[in-house]
């Protein structure tokens, strides 16, 4: 057994080269090899809130994603970062990307889960197509239209045909 983090804002992803990428509260990110060994990392903070969720999808590069005030992303294990949606400059009500849900399939598609100012059951849902995209700032994102019931999200599964298409699992208590 290996002690990754500490917090109840925990995540972890695993690379298929073996570097495990933990969070703890705030959006404090560490990383360490298979036996446990710290790698240095040297992220700017996401301006995370009590959570600090991260998300990996697989892929050449791998592609990693801090939560918080912004999404930001790393193609090389967390050595390197780079902003790629800041929703407070797209949306005045707009607090934080809480989560994001990345297409398995589709390595471009990203579903960021966005708490508005004051009022987090009535989250927005934002999503680009071209997560990828070699320039952080060409990095486009649409706000989708309002979910029509009052809750946390849960998840969002992306239909891996049709990337336009998600489920959304909702939860009316804060998970």
């Amino acid at each position: 057994w290996i002690h990754a983090s500490w917090g109840d804002g925990f995540e972890a992803a695993v690379t298929p080269e073996g570097t495990a990428i933990t969070t703890s509260q705030h959006g404090q990110l560490h990383a360490m090899d298979a036996n446990g060994v710290p790698i240095a990392m040297h992220p700017p903070t996401a301006g995370a809130e009590w959570h600090s969720w991260i998300a990996l999808q697989r892929g050449e590069p791998n592609l990693l994603l801090a939560c918080g005030k912004q999404l930001i992303r790393s193609f090389d294990d967390g050595n390197t970062w780079q902003p790629i949606f800041i929703p407070k400059m797209r949306d005045a009500q707009a607090e934080v990307v809480y989560r994001a849900f990345v297409s398995d399939q589709q390595p471009d598609i990203i579903y960021a889960y966005v708490l508005q100012q004051d009022d987090p059951v009535h989250p927005a849902i934002w999503r680009t197509l071209n997560a990828r995209e070699p320039d952080p700032t060409q990095v486009r994102w649409e706000k989708l239209p309002a979910l029509p019931v009052e809750a946390w999200i849960a998840s969002i599964v992306i239909d891996d045909d049709n990337p336009e298409k998600c489920w959304i699992l909702l939860n009316h208590g804060r998970s």
